[in-house]
Parts: structure tokens; C-alpha cells; sequence
């Protein structure tokens, strides 16, 4: 009888701990998400008064982060942002400043969570990652599929599941898809961030195989 009333304690005591391991588990998780979306907030309706006599754009990514939570990344090789500036802002959000201290430049600039800002080249910042499957006729993945941005030297080969992943200019490149034995396909970009592609076997090809 003692021996069922020890399981019975232990039993409970490991149900007790467990339950207050969830219950800690979820608080944390809540404070995260919480965290996170008044994070998003604050980027979207942050107000700043800003007043720049005569500065580069430097300092007012320094005036910024003074008198804000945002953070700053970038290469301090960008030559643009070594630019003098002048202006008065008031009451004015993150997007507001910066599209008018930007102006001109060939800078441009991204806004990630946790008020993080990255600053590089307008270029690169308006590259799309297009991800997607190659799949033949069957619908079996292809891997060693060759994958370019037509009319440059980017491109990349699909997985051994026939994913693929590569980041192009903007939505009017073209990707090309190509492998030994199949029709080649050309596919333009568009608003399209996931491009699935089916490959068809080229029987022009295999008939000249044959032949030889």
C-alpha cells in the first residue's frame, strides 16, 4: 500500500512540474509574440522631429538611432551616404526621412523587425529570390537541372529534389531551364516568387541518339 502511495506522490509531483513547465513555456512564447508585434508597431508609427543644419547622411542615420529604437546596417564603402544633407523634419515617420534624405542617391533601404533598417544599393535591394520545383513529365523531382537568369551569368542547379533557389534583378527577368535530353523552357518572372516548372523529355533528341 506504501508502495502505490510513493508512485502516487511521485506521479504527481512529475504532473506538477510539467504542468508548470507549460504554463511557463507559454507565458514566454506570449511575451515574444507580443514583443514582436509592438515591435512591428513602433516601426510603422514612430514620430521623429529631426532638424539637420549641415550634415552627411551619416549623421543623420546617427541623429535617427539617438532619438529612436531604430538600428542602422550598412557598408560604410556606400559613397552616397558621405553626402551633405540639410532639412527640418517634423513629426515625420522612419519612411519619410529617409525617402527625402535619400533622394538623389543611389542608395536604398529595407526595414526589418526588431527596427532593424539595412542600406545598400537601390540594385540590390530590388532583387526578387524566386524558389520553385523541377518535376519531368511524371512529376518526379529533377535534380541537375540548370537554372539561369537569361541574358546574365546568375543562375544555379536543382537539388537532389529538384528545388531551386536564385535571386533575380526584378519581376521582368526571365528564368531559363535546361538538361541533356529535355525541351529547354523559358519562364518570365512576373509578380511570381515561387516558379514550379514540369520538363518534357525532347524527342528530337533521343530520335538523333538513336540514329547515330
Amino acid at each position: 500500500m506504501k508502495i502505490f502511495n510513493l508512485m502516487g506522490e511521485v506521479c504527481l509531483k512529475v504532473f506538477k512540474s510539467k504542468f508548470l513547465f507549460i504554463m511557463k513555456l507559454t507565458l514566454f512564447l506570449s511575451f515574444i509574440l507580443s514583443f514582436s508585434l509592438l515591435a512591428t508597431t513602433y516601426s510603422q508609427n514612430a514620430k521623429m522631429n529631426l532638424d539637420v543644419k549641415t550634415g552627411t547622411i551619416k549623421s543623420v542615420l546617427k541623429l535617427i538611432e539617438e532619438q529612436s529604437n531604430f538600428r542602422f546596417f550598412y557598408n560604410s564603402d556606400l559613397v552616397d551616404l558621405d553626402k551633405v544633407v540639410t532639412g527640418s523634419f517634423s513629426n515625420k515617420n522612419i519612411d519619410e526621412i529617409l525617402q527625402s534624405v535619400l533622394s538623389g542617391t543611389s542608395v536604398g533601404y529595407r526595414v526589418l523587425e526588431n527596427n532593424f533598417v539595412v542600406l545598400s544599393s537601390a540594385e540590390m535591394l530590388q532583387q526578387i529570390t524566386i524558389t520553385g520545383t523541377v518535376r519531368d513529365e511524371a512529376g518526379e523531382p529533377m535534380p541537375g537541372v540548370n537554372v539561369m537568369v537569361k541574358g546574365t551569368l546568375t543562375g544555379v542547379v536543382s537539388d537532389s529534389n529538384g528545388k531551386f533557389s536564385i535571386n533575380v534583378p526584378n519581376k521582368d527577368a526571365v528564368l531559363s531551364f535546361s538538361f541533356v535530353g529535355y525541351v529547354s523552357r523559358e519562364i518570365p518572372v512576373g509578380n511570381q516568387v515561387q516558379i514550379d516548372v514540369a520538363m518534357n523529355e525532347d524527342t528530337r533528341q533521343i530520335e538523333e541518339v538513336v540514329v547515330v
